[in-house]
């Protein structure tokens, strides 16, 4: 028996416990965009950043002595959610960013103890496609339209023709009977054909006007689509050039990065290159130190010393002179100069070095050359660059030849040399910085790669242009050009 009692008391229990779940339903009242109201039950709304989307809802309970219940609120759209707790039963959306969102609600009453389920609605925030839909209803408005004036129109000529066989039918009455046709037509079909006419008239009238009301919306519905299509084709076109420019940077950031490599590998050799001279000279200063020697074995260390102090001194300017190209801008002096004796100068300089390697100096430089507008110590360097390199890859008992002379509008210079030549790969890249030619000096001087690349960066802040021509075994020429009436005044040069 006590076990009867205890089902049934579970029986009830649940009874009691289902009913007093089910007492609480909460359902949406319904949707409106811009209070307009929407079907919300496919999951299709859809709005603009521009709109409002308002939420009524409501909670049925069947407890007549139930407490106030509050209503929870979340809208959520997968990054963030906002969460209000209130007792209104309506709540407004506006201004929201475009993304998928999700609107949830449920009630609850803490004094009672009980929490509905929770109720949902999905729908998107997307600029593009609300257009798209408005514009569609509105194309679904005129066709709604057209399709009321055709019902019109038929139901006006369907009674125009029940009119005119009703008239068919009177006038073969008429034919039959003369008294009752005067009569008749008389009293009523005079006066009932009369007040049809007008009211056809009207509605004629009426129906043209909104046939041209008609052909005014489509006309600015096509004008709507026609905008929407530049908007999209706008849209396109922005997010090609902003590709673009994303492209752009990539490739800035990879010349940069490459440009500092460029710049930590220069300066790793130039390193290098001068702690070699550094050793000898203080492996030199030793010896002079650690030994008893005659005059003449001092003199020759002595020598050995000067000359290697000239090669750190030579790195020193050659580096002195990247960081000032690197730097972007470079000091000019330009004044009216005699190229003649700035290039018998350079060629006076190297005849001892030339003499040393027993190699012939030739001068072909003729005067009367235009006096031309330049910075003439920049010339002079570019111009020792040139023959000072001439000589260093030329073999013993060889010729360097320096010319000049006026072709057209420009003072052209060549510096030749019957050495060893340049390969393909050296003439492609003996102008770019920090260049290894294949071809060694002959008598064992120096090479930093710069020199070639110093010359280029000085003739073209004079508006001139620098090439080579060259073969295996058959010598180079390195020439330059400058303008003889110079466009460049400014004393700093923007080098590119």
């Amino acid at each position: 028996m006590k076990k009867q009692n205890y089902i049934l008391y579970i029986i009830l229990s649940l009874i009691f416990l289902n009913i007093n779940l089910n007492s609480q339903i909460l359902e949406f009242d319904k949707l409106l965009v811009n209070n307009q109201i929407v079907n919300y039950e496919k999951n299709d709304v859809v709005l603009s950043d521009k709109d409002s989307i308002t939420f009524y809802y409501f909670c049925k309970t069947e407890n007549k002595e139930a407490t106030p219940f509050l209503f929870r609120v979340v809208l959520s759209n997968g990054l963030d959610s906002a969460i209000k707790t209130w007792n209104e039963p309506i709540i407004q959306y506006t201004n929201l960013p475009e993304g998928e969102y999700q609107f949830k609600v449920s009630a609850f009453d803490l004094k009672q103890n009980w929490t509905t389920e929770e109720r949902v609605i999905s729908f998107r925030v997307n600029n593009f496609e609300a257009r798209l839909l408005s514009d569609v209803k509105n194309l679904n408005k005129v066709i709604d339209a057209q399709d009321s004036v055709i019902k019109d129109l038929s139901e006006n000529k369907q009674e125009k023709s029940e009119s005119i066989d009703w008239l068919a039918i009177v006038g073969g009455f008429l034919l039959s009977s003369i008294i009752f046709a005067i009569i008749f037509v008389f009293f009523k079909p005079k006066g009932k054909g009369g007040n049809l006419s007008e009211e056809n008239s009207r509605k004629f009238h009426r129906l043209e006007l909104e046939n041209n009301n008609l052909k005014a919306e489509l006309t600015a519905l096509r004008s709507q689509i026609e905008g929407l299509q530049r908007r999209t084709e706008d849209m396109r076109y922005r997010n090609k050039e902003l590709e673009e420019s994303v492209k752009k940077l990539i490739n800035s950031k990879e010349e940069l990065e490459t440009l500092q490599n460029q710049k930590d590998e220069l300066f790793a050799m130039l390193i290098h290159d001068i702690k070699n001279p550094a050793g000898i000279i203080k492996s030199l200063v030793e010896l002079l130190r650690s030994y008893d020697l005659s005059a003449i074995d001092q003199q020759g260390i002595i020598d050995d010393i000067l000359n290697t102090t000239k090669v750190i001194v030579q790195l020193s300017q050659e580096v002195s002179r990247v960081l000032a190209l690197e730097g972007g801008k470079l000091n000019m002096d330009f004044h009216e100069t005699t190229i003649t004796d700035t290039s018998k100068r350079v060629h006076d300089r190297f005849k001892i070095k030339a003499k040393e390697k027993n190699i012939t100096l030739m001068y072909e430089v003729p005067d009367g050359l235009p006096d031309i507008k330049v910075d003439e110590s920049k010339i002079d360097e570019v111009l020792s660059n040139l023959l000072s390199n001439a000589i260093k890859f030329t073999q013993k008992g060889g010729s360097v030849r320096m010319k000049c002379q006026q072709i057209d509008d420009t003072i052209v210079f060549e510096i030749s040399d019957n050495g060893l030549g340049l390969s393909e790969d050296d003439l492609n890249g003996a102008f770019k910085r920090g260049a290894q030619l294949s071809a060694k000096p002959t008598g064992g001087e120096s090479s930093t790669g710069l020199g070639l690349w110093i010359v280029k960066k000085l003739v073209e802040a004079h508006n001139g242009r620098v090439w080579v021509r060259s073969s295996l075994g058959k010598g180079s020429t390195f020439a330059f050009s400058l303008p003889i009436k110079q466009t460049q005044n400014s004393s700093v040069v923007n080098l590119s």
